[in-house]
Parts: structure tokens; C-alpha cells; sequence
């Protein structure tokens, strides 16, 4: 099997929401998910994002609460999906050599999530789904 990717599987599932402590308090105690995480992204143009992610088993759902508005129209369906990678920055060096812009210039280091931390970088499937691949060390 050619795994390009060099991928463990699915890392996440994210979600846009109105109200971050609302949707934690939703998925842990109406649904029994664990938190495990609570992070910001900076917005260069406006307030931070924050992110808590949850998990249930092997299901892990990153909530996002946007610091510049509610994605309205994105609210139903995920905002990206993000794929496990064992070695990010190989995975970006070979899908650049192919052509593939990234919307960072830069993986972005998240070092509280997970026991080490983590890596991620976003960029565009064909159709303009938002993809994401997350190395967890």
C-alpha cells in the first residue's frame, strides 16, 4: 500500500461553535467525552481562537471558537479533517516538491497537547476542503 502520508489514521474531527464552555459542558456531560485539551491560535486580525478538544474512546473532536465570528454557514459540517502523520515535516517537504501550497508558511507547535505536543499544518483538498496534518509526539 503506498501510504504517501505516512499516516496513523484519522487525528480529528473539528467543529465551529457559538460558545466554547457550552459545547465542552454539552459533549462531557451529556455525552461522557473527556477533555483533554484547551488551547488558542492567534488571529492577525482580531481576538485569539480558542480550541478544547474532547475525546470519547479512539473519537477525538476539536471545538473551535472563532476570535473574529461564528462560521454560520460552517456550523453543521466540520471545519477540517485532520490526518495522523508519523513524520509532518517530510510529508510537507514531498507534497511541496508536488506542487502543494500550504495556508502557512510554517507547521504551527501546539507544545500542551498530548503528552509531548504536537505540530500541525492546514491546506486545500480539489475542492476546497480544509485538511490538516497533525504529528503527535
Amino acid at each position: 500500500m503506498n501510504n504517501k502520508l505516512n499516516s496513523s489514521g484519522l487525528a480529528h474531527v473539528g467543529y465551529f461553535v457559538k460558545d466554547l464552555e457550552a459545547s465542552r459542558k454539552f459533549y462531557m456531560d451529556v455525552l461522557g467525552f473527556k477533555h483533554d485539551y484547551d488551547g488558542s491560535v492567534k488571529n492577525e486580525t482580531g481576538p485569539d481562537t480558542l480550541i478544547s478538544f474532547v475525546s470519547l474512546e479512539n473519537l477525538v473532536i476539536e471545538l473551535i471558537q472563532d476570535g473574529n465570528s461564528y462560521k454560520e454557514a460552517t456550523a453543521a459540517s466540520p471545519h477540517h479533517l485532520a490526518i495522523a502523520s508519523r513524520d509532518v515535516d517530510s510529508v510537507i517537504a514531498r507534497l511541496q516538491a508536488e506542487g502543494l501550497e500550504f495556508e502557512e508558511k510554517q507547521s504551527t507547535h501546539l507544545p500542551d497537547l498530548g503528552e509531548n505536543g504536537c505540530r500541525y499544518i492546514m491546506f486545500r483538498g480539489p475542492d476546497g476542503e480544509r485538511l490538516e496534518l497533525q504529528e503527535v509526539y
